[in-house]
């Protein structure tokens, strides 16, 4: 699957958010995002396949893997409930956020 291949359509967001994990939290802008993950720019970026959790607050949090990592862009890959995700972002739609 290349880059520009994807299993489902992301929508296109601009939403200001934290990317947690044991070691930190660190805020990060999303970027695009879809039931089975999203692209965020966060600073420093989190290494490739490190657990973290995604929390786009008042909506709800998601845990990932982080995919892949491209400077300050970072490609996540979802492990929660596609149902739970898609609840949250019909949150993020329904606040005009996407």
């Amino acid at each position: 699957m290349t880059l520009l291949e994807r299993r489902e359509a992301r929508a296109n967001a601009s939403f200001e958010a934290l990317l947690r994990c044991k070691e930190f939290d660190r805020p990060c802008r999303l970027i695009d995002i879809s039931t089975r993950g999203a692209q965020v720019i966060v600073k420093p970026a989190p290494a490739k396949g490190m657990a973290i959790s995604l929390l786009l607050e008042p909506f709800g949090s998601i845990l990932a893997d982080t995919a892949w990592v491209r400077g300050e862009t970072v490609g996540l890959r979802f492990n929660d409930n596609p149902e739970e995700i898609g609840t949250i972002l019909m949150g993020l739609a329904t606040y005009a956020a996407i």
